[in-house]
């Protein structure tokens, strides 16, 4: 009997970061919908990075995927940390952008 189930804690993981991946996406979108009122310039250039590092992510999500489950099979080696790089620099991003937000007193 094998000690783990192929492929389906892999499948849920791979899902977890899509999810992740959209749901950031989402936020940037109206961080950005928000802050492009008063500050259409300085909000393009706050949330730009943020944007393009959550797309990044639903495109690793998958090779994270593959690469996991050759792992798993014993063909590969682990998946690196970029996604979860990609991820905590987004939010940090995203965080520093509402926090600028916040004490320009944006409403």
């Amino acid at each position: 009997m094998e000690q783990w189930d192929a492929g389906v804690q892999n499948e849920r993981t791979a899902l977890a970061w899509q999810r992740t991946a959209l749901a950031l996406f989402g936020a940037v979108v109206v961080a950005a919908r928000l802050g492009f009122r008063q500050w259409p310039v300085a909000t393009a250039v706050a949330l730009a990075p943020a944007l393009g590092l959550s797309l990044a992510m639903l495109r690793l999500s998958s090779r994270r995927y593959r690469q996991a489950h050759a792992a798993l099979n014993g063909t590969d080696r682990t998946p690196g940390g970029r996604l979860p790089l990609f991820a905590a620099t987004s939010i940090t991003l995203l965080g520093m952008a509402a926090l600028a937000a916040v004490l320009a007193g944006i409403r």
